[in-house]
């Protein structure tokens, strides 16, 4: 098996995880109700990594092959920071031990 290939069977797989994640995070968010047992921020240990790999396959020309996949690598991890920004900033999504210190959220648990 030539480098070429090897590389492009490690950004493929690479891509499949940041896509499942990606899926699993909107599922997720669509079906929890705004609350999450987890920071949703964990996220860019898969995201961040990801989109620097693209970024670095894309600037590397070295070795054949792959350019797809780094191409799909970056917008995904891109995407998947994103998409993190987005539940942050809209309160999409929620840890629930930083909720009630959010002030767009504390009214919520006022008594």
């Amino acid at each position: 098996m030539s480098t070429g290939r090897k590389i492009s069977a490690l950004m493929a797989a690479a891509c499949m995880g940041g896509a499942l994640t990606f899926a699993g995070l909107v599922v997720f968010t669509l079906h929890s109700h705004g609350v999450a047992s987890f920071d949703p921020w964990t996220a860019l240990v898969v995201f961040a990594p990801l989109a620097l790999l693209g970024l670095l396959r894309l600037i590397v020309r070295g070795i054949e092959g792959a350019r797809t996949w780094g191409t799909i690598a970056l917008l995904l991890g891109l995407l998947g920071i994103g998409l993190l920004f987005y539940l942050e900033y809209s309160g999409a999504l929620v840890h629930v031990m930083t909720r009630p210190d959010r002030p767009d959220v504390a009214e919520a648990y006022r008594v």
